[in-house]
């Protein structure tokens, strides 16, 4: 279940990099080392993994996340196909999504995890190394402790699943206001206190997915980003905000792609990947209306022309 359908089930919705030296432009254009990676979901590309592949290469990505769903139905010698596929037309992957209902009942969690040993040997095997999920920033019945409690016992469980198998656990912070006051108790909405979270889960390869969005509307700096190191980061997401709406009016289903508003100072944000060498894919999850409404190819276009004018 994306985020946006979880917000409408539950009914929520409605380094050595220092700022007395910021960076030049000279810092700014230094070669990167991440990876623009298409995210066909979260930009309305729906189409067969055939057609998918080429489409990305000819436009000029160069990693693509890809759906768990297909990858659990092939045989495992299309899985080696796909892997060498990909590798002809010089793609790598992406950061997948993680199949585990951890925000629900125990009865549905238990159930979850029981199959997540399945995924991860199938992401293993396809190549993946890199899953993802979202922290929910508020809760009607748990009180933050209990939220965290929760989330590191439930959490630390699916993470040494996938670090037997290879595969870091990223976890996003969620930073808009408007989520964060929509239920009685608040939870985590800032890169520190996922930080905390990170270190009580103690398993290799947990780390953060930065997304400038939740950076921007959490109400974080530069300053805050300096907490993150290369190998803390399993995915970037890039985002623009509404120009329509105020820092903390912003709606987490209603974004732009990457420098489309320029109300988020992407220079900074992007600057920081570079500087402590951040290697793994950055990808766009705007969630626009527009964008999911249009030509498949076209948006893919829209969509990487946005990332590559903002790094």
């Amino acid at each position: 279940m994306d985020r946006r359908s979880f917000i409408r089930h539950t009914g929520l919705g409605a380094a050595a990099w220092s700022l007395a030296n910021p960076l030049s432009a000279t810092d700014f254009l230094e070669d990167r080392k991440f990876r623009i990676s298409l995210k066909p979901d979260a930009i309305g590309v729906n189409m067969p993994i055939d057609e998918l592949l080429p489409l990305a290469q000819k436009i000029g990505f160069e990693a693509v996340a890809v759906s768990s769903d297909w990858l659990l139905q092939m045989p495992e010698v299309q899985l080696s196909n796909l892997q060498s596929r990909m590798s002809d037309l010089g793609l790598t992957y992406g950061s997948a999504g993680m199949p585990l209902q951890f925000r629900e009942t125990e009865k549905r969690f238990k159930n979850d995890l029981a199959a997540l040993g399945k995924h991860a040997v199938v992401m293993r095997k396809a190549g993946i190394t890199r899953v993802g999920t979202w922290i929910m920033p508020s809760h009607n019945e748990l009180t933050y402790e209990e939220n965290m409690d929760l989330h590191i016992s439930r959490l630390r469980q699916a993470a040494k699943i996938y670090a037997d198998n290879g595969i870091r656990l990223g976890l996003e912070y969620v930073g808009p206001k408007t989520l964060h006051d929509a239920a009685r108790y608040g939870f985590i909405r800032t890169g520190r206190q996922l930080k905390r979270m990170i270190e009580e889960i103690d398993v290799a390869g947990v780390g953060v997915i930065l997304d400038s969005f939740h950076w921007y509307t959490s109400g974080e700096t530069a300053e805050h980003l300096k907490i993150w190191r290369n190998e803390d980061i399993v995915a970037v997401d890039l985002n623009d905000a509404d120009k329509r709406l105020s820092k903390e009016t912003q709606i987490d289903g209603n974004r732009e792609l990457p420098g489309a508003t320029g109300m988020i100072d992407l220079m900074t944000f992007v600057g920081y990947l570079k500087a402590v060498g951040y290697d793994g894919p950055v990808r766009a999850e705007p969630f626009n209306e527009t964008l999911n409404a249009m030509d498949d190819q076209l948006a893919a276009q829209a969509t990487y022309d946005s990332i590559s004018r903002s790094i």
